[in-house]
């Protein structure tokens, strides 16, 4: 922009490609700043620079937190069980995983993680094996309402009986009891509140967290990711175990 006088007025001339030399007066701009339009505009951008850091903040810290939330949209408290079997170790990623929990009368189905990834999808081994969260709402299985069990989609053990399941709200299948001994628990620290999570206990592959928010009679609410299960209906045959 540059200046030049002209009866007895300072203008500044700016340069456009389309438009060519626009003079532009000193008293106008004066006047415009001194316009309530131009106080409000200015008042606008000097107020939001207090808020822009705290805002970019929170947007960041949202962004980093939908990944970890699994199943924790509780439709009350959402507290955790207060004494999870056993601690999480998430220090290594062992290349074999061994399910925790399974001395019990369920022999162990011992594999590699390579061996599980050439058996399942990639979303089943990423939530089994991965912890990984499937998006809430896009499983079929939160909207089954028909009589059968839901089994394990590594191993093909049965994990619940459709007569446990009720609508959560929370847009995973949910369930307030699992068919005895078939499901193991140990805590997860991933997020800022301790949660529990179980898995199948004969595979070992992780099915979701569980609350203390369900109905009764148990009161707990197994929250659980539909990609880690299969339903066979009422009447089929269940398949024989993966060995």
């Amino acid at each position: 922009m540059v200046p030049y006088f002209q009866g007895g007025h300072t203008f500044y001339r700016r340069s456009s490609p389309l438009m060519g030399s626009l003079p532009v007066p000193e008293s106008a701009k004066t006047a415009w700043k001194d316009s309530l339009p131009g106080h409000i505009i200015r008042s606008m951008f000097r107020g939001t620079r207090r808020f822009v850091p705290p805002l970019l903040a929170w947007i960041l810290l949202a962004a980093l937190s939908v990944p970890l939330a699994d199943c924790s949209k509780p439709p009350r408290e959402g507290r955790p069980l207060s004494e999870p079997a056993e601690s999480a170790n998430e220090s290594s990623t062992p290349s074999t995983v061994v399910p925790s929990g399974s001395e019990g009368a369920i022999p162990p189905l011992v594999k590699s993680r390579e061996e599980w990834k050439k058996l399942l999808e990639p979303k089943q081994y990423d939530v089994l094996f991965e912890d990984g969260t499937e998006l809430a709402g896009t499983s079929p299985l939160n909207h089954e309402k028909r009589e059968g069990t839901f089994i394990c989609a590594a191993c093909f053990l049965p994990l619940f009986d459709s007569a446990k399941k009720f609508d959560s709200g929370t847009g995973w299948p949910s369930f307030f009891d699992p068919i005895p001994g078939h499901l193991g628990t140990k805590q997860d620290n991933k997020l800022m509140d301790a949660r529990t999570e179980y898995h199948c206990i004969r595979c070992g592959g992780h099915q979701g967290h569980v609350f203390e928010d369900g109905p009764p009679p148990t009161g707990l609410r197994y929250c659980n990711n539909g990609v880690a299960l299969q339903f066979v209906p009422k009447g089929e045959k269940l398949p024989e175990l993966r060995t």
